[in-house]
């Protein structure tokens, strides 16, 4: 059985190392990237590489929800989990663009790992 690849994406890089460090601690592999640009690239070259990705809302390039409709329109069964701060966000709003989860931050490991395995459920 493989292990399952997220892509875990935030313009912090203190956040992202830091979610990189507690998501392989769990036992994920995982690719981080700062920018949604980048990831975007990624996902059009090699679609089928990542399994789950989780995602900063505001980000400098484009927002989180952006992001989420963008990579949709490559792999619309892949789950997205939103990570954010913010307390006033629409979730409605984010649910209708693909979005799966929502998460706040800051989060346990526990936290974070319960979402993926409820989204990953069959994988393999």
């Amino acid at each position: 059985m493989k292990p399952i690849t997220i892509m875990y994406v935030d313009d912090d890089e203190m956040i992202l190392e830091l979610g990189k460090e507690m998501l392989e601690d769990c036992g994920y592999n995982v690719i981080q990237k700062s920018c949604c640009l980048e990831a975007l690239d990624l996902i059009q070259v090699r679609p089928m590489e990542i399994d789950i990705i989780i995602t900063d809302y505001e980000m400098p390039s484009m927002n989180g929800k952006q992001f989420a409709e963008k990579v949709k329109q490559f792999r619309n069964d892949i789950p997205i989990i939103m990570a954010t701060a913010k307390k006033d966000i629409d979730e409605t709003m984010l649910y209708d663009a693909g979005i799966n989860e929502l998460i706040t931050k800051p989060y346990e490991a526990e936290e974070i790992e319960l979402l993926i395995k409820a989204l990953t459920v069959g994988f393999n």
